[in-house]
């Protein structure tokens, strides 16, 4: 598979405090990429330098073959960052919510599409109720919705898991396994190591600002002990 997103010694640090010290490694096109890690390790950090939420100090982030730095805002069209921020409005209605940013991206989706849409993620009976009275599992779906609804190449995962129930767990796991299927490149940050492992392809673990260990699919069961080396 061809390398859609590189990342070459990047460096943050806050303040004093270096955060990520020189982090290198490489997403795939149509590959799932998580990268675990302890509280406090960087996870966050790296997403929102990537994103370009945030200046990184050092090392570059390569998007296709080019430096992101001199074309922020074309990659940022071409990937979306979900984050524990969901960005949905909770006043509207998940159609109301889907046709808001159809609308402010200038997409081609009709009204049938976003029906079909909700109907996969089993929120198409709740279309006529707020998204104020929505679970966190159900916010969490019609966020990947609204966050794929223009298509993008990359798609940043921050712990999409968190609070979620077993029935939500079980349909976002398939929804991300169908990105994936379409060969969307996912990179993920979580701290659930059952998904982590029945969703990716590798799984990188990441602690005090630096990638310890890289694992791929065929070496899953082998990662406790990685953890234990790693995380101490």
């Amino acid at each position: 598979m061809m390398e859609i997103l590189k990342i070459s010694k990047l460096q943050k640090s806050f303040g004093k405090n270096r955060v990520l010290k020189g982090i290198n490694f490489s997403l795939l096109v149509g590959e799932f990429l998580t990268i675990i890690g302890p509280n406090g390790a960087g996870k966050t950090t790296l997403l929102n330098c990537i994103s370009q939420n945030i200046k990184q100090d050092g090392g570059k982030i390569i998007f296709k073959g080019k430096e992101v730095y001199d074309r922020r805002s074309d990659f940022k069209e071409k990937i979306n960052y979900i984050s524990h921020n969901l960005f949905i409005y909770d006043q509207l209605t998940p159609p109301e919510n889907l046709t808001f940013f159809r609308d402010l991206y200038h997409l081609d989706i009709k009204e049938k599409e976003i029906e079909n849409l909700l109907k996969k993620v089993e929120l198409y009976k709740f279309r006529n109720k707020k998204v104020a009275t929505f679970s966190r599992g159900m916010k969490q779906r019609l966020t990947i919705l609204r966050a794929i609804l223009n298509n993008p190449e990359v798609i940043l995962l921050d712990e999409p898991f968190t609070g979620l129930d077993i029935n939500a767990t079980e349909i976002l796991s398939n929804m991300l396994l169908e990105l994936k299927n379409k060969k969307r490149s996912i990179l993920m940050i979580t701290h659930n190591i059952e998904q982590a492992k029945k969703l990716s392809d590798r799984i990188l673990g990441l602690n005090k600002g630096k990638i310890l260990f890289e694992l791929k699919r065929e070496n899953f069961d082998n990662i406790e002990k990685y953890l234990l080396k790693g995380f101490k």
